[in-house]
């Protein structure tokens, strides 16, 4: 199971902001233990957003924030609560997914998919997120009076499986966030305006006019 290649630039643009210079790509990779991304594309996505400038040497890449990535890093931030554990929960499914009569979530706590933001989920953090899958029908698991509901032999059910795939149909939820970097028109955009990266644009939408009166 890889980390996926957004998860991969937000932590590097979090970990830029943390540190507050420039930093030298190679290294935060094989800290973090991301063997399945490289530098360079990592940093040419980020630079193609707008959010670094990049400097390239033969043997590593180094970058740091634009204004734009430095917007993006507190964004992330004021995020994070709300995507640890949506995160969380979608690993811990699609570890299940992949990891079928796991016997609990010792070897997923040893992998590297407790890393997130430059942080790392603990046990308590993972107990509480099993509760709630195990609570919401996403999970079965051995149920004993000393443990926490959805930690001895937790399976994915079939719920569970649909949620991880196609998202909650009922209630329109998924555990991803897309972040638009650009316009995003929603229905017919007949006679619309567009106003991108720009705050002060203001736009008056008025009905058509009934075909009656004409």
């Amino acid at each position: 199971m890889t980390t996926s290649f957004d998860e991969h630039c937000d932590a590097l643009i979090l970990h830029i902001h943390e540190i507050g210079q420039q930093v030298i790509v190679d290294d935060f990779l094989t800290e973090r233990g991301f063997d399945d991304a490289t530098p360079r594309e990592l940093v040419q996505e980020l630079e193609n957003s707008g959010l670094v400038h990049p400097t390239y040497t033969l043997s590593e890449v180094r970058c740091r924030l634009t204004g734009a990535g430095v917007r993006r890093a507190q964004q992330l931030i004021n995020e994070r609560p709300k995507r640890r554990a949506t995160t969380l929960r979608h690993r811990m499914l699609q570890w299940l997914e992949e990891h079928p009569e796991s016997p609990n979530w010792d070897e997923f706590l040893a992998s590297g998919q407790v890393h997130f933001d430059g942080t790392t989920f603990t046990e308590a953090q993972l107990k509480r997120e099993a509760k709630h899958l195990y609570g919401l029908g996403y999970i079965t698991a051995a149920t004993i009076d000393q443990e926490v509901d959805g930690v001895l032999w937790p399976d994915i059910t079939t719920s569970g499986r649909d949620f991880l795939f196609d998202g909650d149909q009922r209630s329109g939820s998924t555990f991803t966030t897309t972040i638009h970097h650009g316009p995003v028109i929603n229905g017919p955009v007949t006679k619309s305006q567009l106003a991108w990266g720009n705050t002060t644009a203001h736009q008056d939408q008025h009905p058509p006019a009934d075909k009656g009166d004409s």
